[in-house]
């Protein structure tokens, strides 16, 4: 409706220019036979005028076909453009990209005007084929029929194994032997079609295929058009791997710390109470049972207690929050040390540095957790009635993050004991970030465990740090 309006609009004003100027020119004629006096009969006069409005006339009408294709071509090109950006805000959101995909390529069908438009992807097998993950627009096959093509064959197979733009105007000038290689356009019923693979650092992520069922030639800006687009969806569509890869990699890491606390907390907790059960049981009808009997509920209950212990701290740590807003992570740390310190009648104090930390969030993460076992570690064998958490930038620009308690303390030459893991996740985190741990403890002295990373300037995998201690 809209461009109806427009090329009405366009039609009056061109016959609006077309009269002004046959009015004017035709004024002018007469004022000079006016001026000049008569020279001619008003026959000869109205010749004149006419000769002169028919070539204003042709004059005018090669104008507008000038300025009309003119105006075609740019807003044909406005139409590309906006609708290059509602792709690109459609394929941003990386989770919804599956549900936008659709509506992504109906988008690009309206521009295009082509009847179908669909996005093919290489099915990774042994059979070398592409298969259609998304097809928009007046389908001709069945429409749960899976497309799968052999390389090869077909436009997005010829558009894989070039990596070329692959166009047929016209697959009327298809020899008749050759159109079996052609199964897409003719299930389709296409007379026109083209394709354009999509690759990142040189592997093929999918194809964008176009059918029309009218002759159709790719001008330039169709191939311009095209070519956007193809690389909008393929980096879209391979962001999505790799987010999906490491929310895989994300999870894995995360049962993997689960299962290490579970055989270092849980399981060892519940093997010693089993011990201790069976131990109270063989001695339940011996001399001194009762004795015996109330020394191992009390340490049945000790442990009870421990594992209870463990299971809210390990609620409390998948619960605490690792992402959010820059500027974030002091309050996160700061709130999970409260809900620590209430839980488990610790005093703690946390120390922050003046001024704002600009860290990575993967920094951010590993120091959170490493902090986390840290105090888990406090929690278990210190006997501390004191923490700290203490951030400071030191003045070769790392930055320092200590976790110290007040507590027994241990020998480090003596840890850790077999089967626990307490410090080898310390290292593993550290290590994540490009840092080694080392701990700072005596008997009845307290504990420090320390992260460093090299100061601003040297190879690391994070940001400058150091000092993260509490643990054994």
């Amino acid at each position: 409706m809209v461009r109806a309006m427009g090329r009405a609009n366009f039609r009056a004003l061109k016959w609006q220019t077309f009269g002004g100027g046959a009015v004017g020119l035709s004024a002018v004629l007469v004022a000079l036979h006016v001026w000049r006096g008569p020279s001619g009969s008003l026959g000869e006069l109205a010749v004149r005028v006419v000769l002169l409005c028919a070539a204003a006339l042709v004059f005018n009408e090669c104008a507008f076909v000038l300025i009309r294709r003119a105006n075609e071509a740019l807003h044909q090109e406005r139409q590309r453009l906006y609708a290059l950006h509602q792709i690109s805000e459609g394929v941003t959101f990386l989770p919804a990209l599956e549900r936008n995909l659709g509506a992504t390529l109906e988008i690009v069908r309206q521009v295009s005007g082509a009847s179908v438009v669909a996005w093919m992807e290489p099915t990774g097998g042994a059979k070398a084929e592409v298969a259609c993950r998304v097809l928009v627009g007046d389908r001709r096959t069945a429409a749960d029929e899976d497309l799968r093509l052999r390389y090869g064959q077909d436009l997005p197979g010829r558009a894989l194994s070039s990596g070329q733009l692959v166009s047929i105007d016209d697959a009327a000038d298809i020899p008749p032997g050759d159109r079996d290689a052609y199964p897409l356009m003719i299930a389709e019923g296409l007379r026109s079609g083209a394709a354009l693979c999509a690759t990142v650092h040189q592997h093929p992520i999918g194809m964008l295929v176009l059918g029309w069922r009218e002759r159709h030639h790719l001008s330039a800006a169709d191939r311009e058009f095209m070519g956007n687009v193809t690389n909008l969806l393929g980096v879209a569509v391979e962001n999505l791997r790799l987010y999906r890869e490491a929310q895989r990699l994300g999870a894995i890491e995360e049962r993997e710390r689960i299962a290490r606390e579970m055989h270092d907390g849980f399981a060892q907790t519940l093997a010693y109470l089993k011990i201790r059960a069976e131990a109270a049981l063989a001695g339940a009808d011996g001399p001194g049972a009762v004795g015996g009997l109330a020394a191992a509920l009390e340490d049945i209950r000790r442990g009870a207690v421990e594992a209870l212990g463990d299971v809210r701290r390990a609620i409390m740590d998948l619960k605490s929050p690792l992402g959010g807003a820059a500027g974030d992570f002091t309050a996160r740390l700061a709130a999970y040390l409260h809900s620590w310190s209430r839980l488990n009648a610790i005093e703690a104090e946390v120390i922050l540095p003046q001024g704002s930390l600009e860290l990575d969030a993967e920094v951010e993460q590993q120091i959170l957790r490493i902090c986390q076992e840290a105090l888990a570690n406090v929690r278990k064998h210190a006997r501390a009635h004191r923490v700290w958490v203490r951030l400071a930038k030191e003045t070769d620009g790392a930055l320092s993050v200590a976790v110290s308690d007040d507590g027994c303390g241990f020998d480090p030459d003596r840890a850790p004991r077999p089967g626990h893991f307490g410090l080898g996740i310390l290292q593993e985190r550290a290590a994540a970030i490009g840092g080694t741990v080392s701990i700072a403890s005596r008997p009845g002295g307290g504990t420090e465990v320390l992260l460093l990373l090299g100061p601003a300037g040297e190879p690391s995998g994070g940001l400058p740090l150091a000092a993260v201690g509490g643990s054994r």
